[in-house]
């Protein structure tokens, strides 16, 4: 099979992920350094391993953030509709914790405190 062919394969296993021709990149480099047969099993299966790496690398970069919530110190909370919870994690960013580590905290999921940072940025945006 042709490298347009993994191309292809690879916007559909990545369901259209802009960096899918890197992964195939990536791939291509990896086998060729090995020197050993492979087949197009092996190669989907490369791709589709090296875009879930990716994607964990990214979720772990977005928990690890510390996003800036500096700016709202001292403000009245009441003004962006923002309930206890979200004001007690407005107040944890803006003391420097990160966001997997205020799930760790509270023992709560990772994706659930990520969806409450969306929200309250949801909010402080549109009171803007």
């Amino acid at each position: 099979m042709n490298v347009e062919e993994w191309y292809k394969r690879a916007f559909v296993i990545t369901k259209g992920d802009p960096l899918y021709k890197d992964f195939v990149h990536d791939v291509y480099i990896k086998i060729q350094r090995k020197r050993e047969p492979f087949n197009d099993s092996y190669i989907y299966l490369a791709i589709c391993n090296r875009w879930l790496d990716e994607k964990r690398r990214k979720k772990e970069e977005t928990l690890n953030h510390s996003p800036s919530f500096t700016q709202y110190r001292g403000i009245e909370y009441d003004d962006y509709g923002l309930d206890d919870f979200e004001i007690e994690l407005v107040k944890a960013l803006s003391e420097g914790y990160k966001l997997k580590e205020i799930a760790k905290i509270c023992g709560a999921g990772d994706q659930f405190i990520y969806s409450v940072y969306r929200s309250i940025k949801a909010k402080v945006n549109d009171s803007k």
